[in-house]
């Protein structure tokens, strides 16, 4: 995969993690009635993308060395 795939790639997928957490989140905070899976997921959603964060900043500096 070439870079610039793989960057525009991996930021899509760290931003819709990151979206779809929040969302997640937020319905869980909202909704008097969710249980604690849209919670948990939410919270797993974004730390998902923190990590494919810390991945991708990872291979950019790996790649500048």
């Amino acid at each position: 995969m070439n870079g610039k795939l793989y960057k525009t790639s991996m930021t899509i997928a760290i931003l819709v993690l990151g979206i779809a957490g929040i969302a997640f989140i937020l319905v869980s905070i909202l909704d008097e009635n969710a249980s604690r899976t849209f919670l948990t997921f939410g919270l797993l959603f974004v730390a998902l993308g923190n990590v494919l964060n810390l991945i991708r900043i990872h291979r950019k500096e790996k790649a500048g060395k």
